[in-house]
């Protein structure tokens, strides 16, 4: 009852302070569950991490998801593309999107993702993190994973917010 793990070839390329790099995985199966054709890339280009996860199935991507890691004022912002694959549905996020990775908490700015009806968006407020959900498919994450069997791993449809409250030190308790 172990863990299948079948092709994960690497490549990197590091000089000084610039990366080339791509991790590609062909399957890892345990049990029923498995997951096949994932692929990392990243490079540094303007001071900057840019990171690209995808999964396809041999023709074309189902899930691609670009990030760009950066600094301002010496803390790490992450932001996402603008547009990007979620189970081979389109979304975008704001242009202006980011996520603030300071010591004294996450903070978010302008980070809202969205295809069609779908909405997922992450609120910093004065005391806590929001995140809204509104009309969110399961199956746009969780049919990253498959199964050997006809039933959906996981279906449905989320809506609602989850709020995350800061502790004293602006840590997510």
């Amino acid at each position: 009852d172990g863990i299948d793990l079948q092709g994960l070839p690497m490549d990197v390329e590091a000089v000084e302070n610039r990366l080339n790099g791509a991790l590609r995985l062909k399957r890892v199966e345990r049990d029923s569950l498995y997951l096949e054709n994932l692929v990392l890339e990243s490079s540094t280009a303007a001071d900057a991490l840019h990171t690209t996860f995808r999964m396809h199935d041999g023709e074309q991507d189902i899930y691609r998801i670009g990030t760009v890691l950066r600094r301002e004022n010496k803390v790490p912002v992450l932001s996402m593309d603008e547009e990007f694959l979620l189970n081979t549905r389109s979304w975008t996020a704001h242009p202006e999107n980011a996520l603030y990775l300071a010591s004294d908490g996450l903070r978010a700015e302008s980070f809202e993702l969205q295809s069609n009806s779908e909405r997922i968006a992450l609120r910093t407020g004065r005391q806590r993190n929001h995140i809204e959900i509104t009309a969110f498919r399961l199956n746009s994450i969780t049919d990253l994973i498959s199964t050997g069997d006809t039933i959906p791993f996981v279906d449905g449809v989320m809506d609602g917010t989850i709020s995350l409250p800061f502790v004293e030190d602006g840590r997510l308790e």
